[in-house]
């Protein structure tokens, strides 16, 4: 690796200065890590592909060697990942709300009925006339959205509403991402296995990460086999 490049007398490393240079140097040389000394002193290191002569980088003062450590920039940039993610295609569930309302139209068994569905904002409104009206709805919406590849799992029924005499009204939220408390349940369970990845929550999905893809598949595999209510993808692979 080499000897480290000594600062001159009274050059302080600075926080701000390296944070800053980190964002430089990744602009200027894509691929690579910035790395400032962490003991306090006067010195800092870039961690850069093998081969590479060395540059004499001195942003903001602070000095830096090059340390010939291709395998540690390719672990820190490089490892192999993808995202648990569980989506809905709303457009696939407005085709879906257009064709039930093309069957209630044409089925014998609602003539004369006033039972509508709609989707709104990712929201499913369903009036029935009656609680059996309503039961029966609830079978065509989940026929429907399995055909537009839409699992039953995704569609969240909220609590039914009486609207006038024995007419029901029920909205339906169709789940877009991964809740907190779910997302934690999957996470507690992937480090109960000690699975060799990394998982952390990043918004309503989870990033995966490991060395290598054998093992960011068995994790896929665990995950399917805990049999959640809600469906999940798996998104994003990088190598």
């Amino acid at each position: 690796m080499g000897r480290a490049w000594q600062a001159p007398p009274g050059a302080r490393p600075n926080r701000d200065n390296a944070l800053k240079s980190r964002r430089v140097f990744a602009l200027s040389y894509p691929g690579w890590l910035l790395e400032h000394a962490s003991n306090g002193a006067p010195r800092g290191m870039v961690v850069a592909p093998q081969g590479v002569q060395n540059p004499a980088y001195r942003p903001s003062g602070v000095y830096f060697r090059v340390a010939y450590l291709y395998e540690v920039s390719q672990r820190r940039i490089h490892m192999p990942s993808f995202d648990i993610v569980s989506e809905v295609d709303l457009s696939e569930a407005d085709n879906a709300i257009q064709n039930i309302t093309r069957e209630i139209s044409t089925r014998y068994d609602f003539k004369g009925s006033k039972s509508t569905v709609e989707l709104k904002e990712g929201v499913i409104t369903i009036f029935a006339d009656d609680d059996l009206k309503l039961r029966q709805m609830h079978e065509i919406l989940q026929g429907n959205m399995q055909k537009r590849g839409i699992e039953p799992g995704s569609l969240d029924y909220q609590k039914e509403e009486p609207a006038a005499g024995q007419a029901v009204r029920q909205r339906v939220l169709i789940k877009q991402g991964i809740d907190k408390e779910l997302a934690k349940k999957i996470v507690k369970a992937i480090k109960g296995e000690k699975f060799k990845v990394q998982v952390a929550i990043q918004g309503d999905a989870l990033r995966v990460t490991g060395k290598k893809r054998d093992d960011l598949q068995e994790v896929i595999t665990f995950v399917k086999a805990m049999k959640q209510e809600q469906p999940f993808q798996y998104q994003n692979f990088r190598d």
